[in-house]
């Protein structure tokens, strides 16, 4: 797989994805969990993510002695068609508001997301924010041994 044209395309770069993430955004990132990010989103963004969960759960994944920035970047990757209902739906709600969006997650040892946290500001209160936010509650990434620390995960728009 071609990382570097995936990761243009995503408008993002291997440092965000590295093991050691520290993230100052004016102060602490509050990290939400799943179910509260859910019952948050609108019922656009809660069908979205709810075909991508279906669609995480019929992925078979093989489990992993620690996750990888390709594990991270294919996991996203596959959610690629999600994310692009939320695109469709922010240019139907705010078609002039764009920018960089980016979000920061967990993933425990049986590859579920278990918190969500947006660290950027410029779209916080945008639809993108709250519907990527939604799908990525729904990615599943491979079960791994190791402890993973945060993700931070920028997405262009």
């Amino acid at each position: 797989m071609n990382y570097g044209a995936l990761l243009r395309w995503l408008g993002c770069s291997v440092l965000a994805l590295s093991a050691c993430v520290t993230i100052r955004a004016g102060g602490d990132v509050v990290l939400r969990e799943p179910a509260a990010v859910l019952q948050a989103a609108e019922p656009g963004f809660r069908e979205i993510a709810g075909r991508a969960a279906d669609a995480f759960a019929q992925r078979p994944r093989s489990p992993v002695a620690s996750l990888s920035d390709g594990d991270v970047i294919e996991t996203v990757l596959f959610a690629k068609r999600f994310l692009g209902e939320c695109v469709a739906l922010q240019r139907a709600e705010q078609p002039g508001r764009w920018g960089k969006l980016v979000l920061t997650w967990t993933i425990d040892r049986d590859g579920a997301v278990t918190s969500v946290g947006t660290v950027s500001e410029d779209l916080l209160d945008a639809p993108i924010s709250r519907c990527v936010s939604a799908v990525v509650t729904s990615l599943r990434f491979p079960a791994n041994a190791a402890p993973c620390p945060p993700v931070a995960f920028p997405f262009k728009f």
